[in-house]
C-alpha cells in the first residue's frame, strides 16, 4: 500500500498541480478547455514513464531514460498547450523547477533533525513522509509564484482573501512535522495520518484551482464592466455628434434669413449695419465648418474632430476615402470604429517627435465591404506604449469585427504601427 501512495502523491498529484500551475501562468492555447483537463492530460503522459521510473534503481540506466522522456513530455506539454511567448514558457517552466528545489532544501535539512533521511523506495515511508512535505512546500512556493505573476505579468487583480490560502497547506506542513518528530517508528500510527495529510493535499489542489477559477471569473467580470463603460461611452458620443450635426443644421438655416436681412439693408442704403451683420456670419460660418473627408456624415463628424484634435497636437493628417453615404454598418459602430482607431493613433503619434508626428487614414468600401487602415508612428523608447495600444479599445474593434464576419489585425514594424479592420457590412445582427 506504501508503495501506490507513493506513486499516487509524487506521480499523479504532484504532477497533476504543477500542470495547473503553468496552466494559470500561461495562456492555454485552447481556451474552451478547462484548465484541469489539460492538467490530467499532462498527468497520464507523464505518469507512465513514471511508474517505470519509480520500479528502477537510481543507478539504472532506464531510470536515467524515463528521467530524459519525462522532461521530453514537460517541454510538449509547455510548448504545444500554450500559445505564450517562448520566453513566457520557458521562465515559467523554471520558476517552478526553483521552487520545487526551494522546497526539497527546506524539508531535507528540517527531517533529517528528526531522524528522517531520504530513501528513494518507493516501498519506504521516509518516501512518504518526505514526499508529502516537499509536495505541500512546493504548493505554498507555487501558489505564491501564480499570485504574484497574475498581478505583475497580466495585471490582474489577485482574488479577495487569496493569501489565505497558504494557511492550509502551511498547516499540514506543521501536522506532518509533529507526526514525524512524535511518532517516527511506530508506522501503524503514522500511515493513517500521513495519509490524511494526502488526502488534505488533494482538498488543496481543488482550493487552489477553484480559487484561481474564481480570479479568473473575477477579472472577466471587470473586463465585462469596462467594456460596458466604454461602449456607453461611444453611444453617448455618437448621440453627441448627431446633436451637433442638428445643431449646425438649425444654424446654417438661420443663416439663410439674416442673408435676407443683409441683402434688405444693402438695397436700404445701411452699408454699415449690412456689413456688421455680415461679419458675424463669417464668424458663425468658421465655427460650424466641418472638413470634407467623405460623403458619409457619421465618418466625417468623428474624423473633423479627430482633425482638430490633431492639428493642436502638431500631428499631420493624411486622409483617403472611398466611402459612400450610406454604409451597412450600425451608426453607432462606425462612430465606435473611427474613434477607437483614431484615439488609438492619436495616443501613440503625441510621444513621437514632433517631425515624426504624422497619421495615415484610408477607407474604401467595395461591394459588401468595409476595410479602413490607421498608420501611425511609435516611440520605441516607450516602454508601455505596447501595453496601451491593446486595452479595451482594441477588444471592442474585435468584437465589432466579430458581428460583421470580419477581421482586426494589427502589425508593429520598427517605427510604426498599422491598424487593420475589415467589415462585411450586411451581416451584423445589430446593424440598424
Amino acid at each position: 500500500m506504501i508503495y501506490w501512495v507513493n506513486v499516487f502523491l509524487g506521480g499523479v498529484l504532484y504532477v497533476f498541480f504543477m500542470g495547473l500551475v503553468w496552466s494559470f501562468l500561461l495562456e492555454p492555447r485552447w481556451p474552451k478547455v478547462p484548465r484541469w483537463l489539460l492538467s490530467a492530460g499532462f498527468t497520464v503522459a507523464d505518469m507512465i514513464p513514471g511508474i517505470i521510473r519509480s520500479l528502477c534503481g537510481e543507478l539504472s540506466s532506464l531510470f536515467h531514460a524515463m528521467g530524459y522522456i519525462q522532461m521530453a513530455i514537460i517541454f510538449l506539454f509547455l510548448f504545444f498547450c500554450f500559445r505564450s511567448q517562448w520566453w513566457k514558457k520557458l521562465l515559467a517552466c523554471s520558476l517552478y523547477i526553483i521552487a520545487a528545489h526551494l522546497a526539497e532544501g527546506i524539508v531535507f535539512p528540517l527531517f533529517e533533525m528528526a531522524g528522517i533521511r531520504y530513501n528513494s523506495d518507493f516501498n519506504s515511508y521516509e518516501m512518504l513522509i518526505l514526499q508529502t512535505a516537499v509536495c505541500m512546500v512546493s504548493m505554498c512556493f507555487s501558489s505564491v509564484m501564480v499570485f504574484l505573476w497574475n498581478k505583475v505579468e497580466k495585471q490582474r487583480k489577485v482574488p479577495k482573501n487569496a493569501w489565505i490560502y497558504l494557511s492550509v497547506p502551511i498547516s499540514q506542513l506543521f501536522m506532518v512535522w509533529n507526526v514525524a518528530e512524535s511518532f517516527w517508528g511506530d508506522y501503524t500510527g503514522m500511515l493513517p495520518t500521513v495519509v490524511g495529510c494526502v488526502i488534505g493535499f488533494v482538498a488543496d489542489i481543488m482550493l487552489f484551482y477553484f480559487l484561481m477559477e474564481q480570479g479568473e471569473k473575477e477579472a472577466l467580470a471587470g473586463q465585462l464592466q469596462e467594456l460596458e463603460k466604454l461602449r456607453s461611452a461611444e453611444e453617448l458620443h455618437y448621440n453627441t455628434i448627431l446633436s451637433r450635426r442638428e445643431e449646425l443644421a438649425k444654424i446654417r438655416h438661420d443663416f439663410n434669413n439674416q442673408l435676407t436681412t443683409a441683402l434688405h439693408l444693402t438695397e436700404n442704403g445701411d452699408h454699415v449695419r449690412a456689413r456688421e451683420l455680415l461679419e458675424q456670419m463669417k464668424d458663425g460660418i468658421a465655427q460650424t465648418q466641418e472638413t470634407d473627408f467623405c460623403e458619409n456624415a457619421i465618418v466625417n463628424a468623428v474624423m473633423t474632430e479627430k482633425a482638430t484634435e490633431c492639428l493642436h497636437l502638431g500631428i499631420s493628417l493624411d486622409t483617403k476615402f472611398a466611402l459612400g453615404a450610406e454604409l451597412e454598418v450600425s451608426p453607432v459602430h462606425l462612430c465606435s470604429i473611427f474613434s477607437n482607431l483614431m484615439d488609438n493613433a492619436i495616443r501613440a503619434t503625441k510621444k513621437c517627435p514632433t517631425q515624426q508626428r504624422k497619421i495615415v487614414v484610408r477607407g474604401t468600401a467595395r461591394g459588401n465591404y468595409m476595410h479602413i487602415k490607421v498608420i501611425n508612428p511609435i516611440d520605441n523608447s516607450d516602454s508601455g506604449i505596447a501595453k496601451n495600444r491593446k486595452g479595451y479599445g482594441h477588444e471592442i474593434l474585435n468584437d465589432i469585427a466579430s458581428q460583421y464576419n470580419g477581421e482586426f489585425q494589427t502589425e508593429q514594424a520598427e517605427n510604426t504601427y498599422t491598424a487593420m479592420l475589415s467589415l462585411e457590412m450586411n451581416t451584423s445582427k445589430q446593424a440598424d
